[in-house]
């Protein structure tokens, strides 16, 4: 009953016929494309699950990753000043990892040659902070120049150290023991 407040799901109960037994009594496997979604709708079933009598160790399959940054553009600013999400991507990802600019043969191996911002490494790592990326600034069609903090926003996100798919889908198994 409580699976039918979740809109747009398809439910299919079946009992696990082909390898090896499920290393679990209950086992669900989430689909689709969105990750946070996943995680959303894996949340919600665990807590369903742990509402039933008799379950225990109820857990997801999605890993805990390294903690990263993610920087999300206000569609209207950069519409405003003329840019395209694919640029202002593109200027982040070259600040951390630079550029390709060619390719050179050395003792006949093909060696890329990257343009690099002059940042202080730590192990050949860029030693960046949010506040050094958000001071970069960008040209704009328009004639001048914004800053990456003026664009969007930066936030610490908990990354997923493993995504499972199946046929080009994403999928969460959640998993429970009676």
């Amino acid at each position: 009953k409580k699976l039918a407040q979740i809109k747009d799901i398809k439910v299919t109960v079946q009992e696990f016929s082909q390898g090896p037994p499920s290393d679990s009594p209950i086992a669900l496997r989430i689909t689709g494309p969105e990750i946070p979604q996943l995680q959303k709708i894996a949340s919600n079933i665990k807590a369903m699950i742990a509402e039933i009598p008799g379950t225990e160790n109820i857990k997801d399959d999605l890993g805990n990753g390294l903690n990263e940054f993610k920087f999300t553009l206000d569609p209207e600013i950069i519409n405003y000043h003329g840019l395209r999400g694919a640029e202002v991507a593109a200027t982040v990802r070259n600040i951390v990892q630079g550029i390709e600019a060619t390719s050179i043969k050395i003792k006949g191996e093909d060696t890329k040659v990257f343009i690099n911002y002059d940042h202080e490494t730590n192990n050949n790592t860029p030693d960046l902070s949010v506040k050094d990326i958000e001071g970069f600034e960008i040209a704009t069609p328009k004639g001048y120049s914004v800053s990456l903090a003026q664009l969007g926003h930066f936030e610490l996100i908990e990354g997923i150290s493993t995504i499972n798919r199946n046929d080009q889908e994403r999928i969460v198994k959640v998993k429970s023991d009676l």
